[in-house]
């Protein structure tokens, strides 16, 4: 039996690359355990010293791995990344099940 439905949090959640001189991070996850569906992607959120996150990808990201760069040296840095698919959407209750998030200094 399939089950359909919205993601499992994914897993492992990491720094895979940091480099200050550079302003650039690499982050990377393993996929959720339940996918749901087979149209499974991940939206990435970013904070600097604020409460306010900022989705940085226009289009669904279905890589496992996302760089960021031009980030300042001395910011505290927050970054939420969420699992979802075609279903997700529709369960709001359930959403932060599917976020986990990490922090540093750059």
């Amino acid at each position: 039996m399939f089950f359909v439905g919205p993601p499992s949090k994914y897993r492992n959640l990491r720094l895979k690359e940091v480099s200050s001189r550079l302003g650039k991070v690499v982050l990377e996850w393993w996929h959720p355990v339940i996918t749901g569906r087979q149209d499974l992607y991940y939206n990435i959120y970013i904070n600097s010293d604020s409460e306010t996150f900022t989705k940085l990808n226009a289009y669904p990201l279905v890589k496992t791995e996302y760089i960021l760069s031009g980030l300042q040296p001395f910011i505290k840095y927050k970054v939420k990344v969420s699992a979802n698919n075609g279903v997700s959407a529709s369960d709001k209750m359930g959403e932060s099940k599917r976020i986990c998030e990490v922090s540093w200094t750059m």
